[in-house]
């Protein structure tokens, strides 16, 4: 039987408690996650300790992990653009109500944001503005106007989509649209 795996019945769940194996603490079989693998169809550890040993091993791992899903997205770029494209038509009113939720969390970002938006749109057209060829910060492409201050609509920095979101995460707007 070289090469092949017998398959694996589920068990039943006998214990009404088990003990992690991690942190010691008894808790109900809930609170581990199965494991076909266990003598008790359970995992070793509980969820919690699992779900710390997790983090611990992306913390000292994290550029390896960014980095494969780096390559994975660019290989699979049309994929990814496929799915979102169904995803949307598929679920059109999850779409309309993550949208309604955002709007309810920035109020008022359509009368500062939207038009600082549109006066870069036309500055580019008229040639006032020239857009980069390649993101500032990590020569991408394709890129898009960056704001720090909405009430200065023409200074913007020239980003990739993933380097425009990491500097919003890390720098918040300065002005609120209220």
């Amino acid at each position: 039987m070289t090469g092949q795996h017998r398959a694996l019945a589920p068990r039943p769940l006998h214990a009404k408690a088990k003990t992690c194996r991690r942190c010691g603490e008894q808790k109900p079989p809930s609170a581990f996650h199965l494991d076909p693998h266990g003598r008790d169809g359970l995992h070793a550890v509980c969820r919690p300790c699992r779900r710390s040993q997790e983090i611990a091993r992306y913390q000292t791992e994290a550029e390896l992990h960014k980095a494969r899903s780096r390559a994975w997205s660019a290989k699979n770029r049309q994929r990814r653009a496929d799915y979102q494209r169904e995803w949307s038509a598929a679920n059109r009113e999850k779409k309309l109500r993550y949208a309604a939720a955002w709007k309810a969390r920035n109020p008022g970002f359509d009368k500062i944001g939207s038009p600082a938006r549109a006066k870069v749109r036309w500055a580019v057209k008229r040639g006032d503005l020239v857009k980069a060829a390649a993101c500032q910060w990590c020569a991408g492409q394709p890129v898009e106007a960056a704001h720090s201050d909405y009430t200065k609509p023409l200074q913007v920095l020239w980003l990739c989509r993933p380097c425009h979101r990491r500097w919003d995460r890390a720098e918040p707007k300065t002005v609120r649209y209220d």
